[in-house]
């Protein structure tokens, strides 16, 4: 197995990938499990997650700057919104999600995973069909396609 193997096959991994600075906590690992699990066999329906913790506790760094990118680095064919109560919130996580997708260990894990969309936003398409669509109260999410 190649050292990207590895970082491909193990959340936690990629995150010390992606932020070789940052020093996970113990509720952190936590998450992280419970994370992993969603992946354990997600064509069978189980990928929805509701976290509720207090405020500071890197939750939104944990979904949006770690799961999302690693999610649509594994299935690139998936479409995944961040829903919110603000449009801003929700476009800050995207635009989060996409800085740590266009970093260059990002291209050399998942090269399927490329955004061919142009600009800055936090809503994109990548090469491989999939998208991340970023959504505050009051905004439409009717018209596009999830997982």
């Amino acid at each position: 197995m190649t050292p990207e193997d590895k970082v491909r096959s193990d959340f936690r991994l990629f995150i010390r990938n992606a932020f070789p600075e940052y020093t996970l906590h113990a509720y952190q690992e936590f998450l992280i499990n419970k994370v992993k699990e969603l992946l354990i066999n997600p064509e069978e329906g189980r990928h929805n997650l509701l976290l509720s913790m207090p405020p500071g506790t890197a939750k939104s760094w944990l979904l949006a700057d770690c799961f999302i990118p690693y999610l649509l680095g594994l299935y690139p064919d998936w479409q995944i919104c961040i829903c919110s109560y603000a449009a801003g919130i929700a476009n800050t996580l995207g635009k989060r999600a996409r800085a740590v997708m266009e970093k260059p260990f990002y291209a050399k894990l998942f090269p399927d995973s490329k955004i061919i969309t142009e600009g800055r936003s936090g809503n994109f398409e990548i090469v491989g069909g999939g998208s991340l669509y970023c959504v505050g109260r009051g905004g439409q999410i009717t018209s596009k396609d999830s997982m």
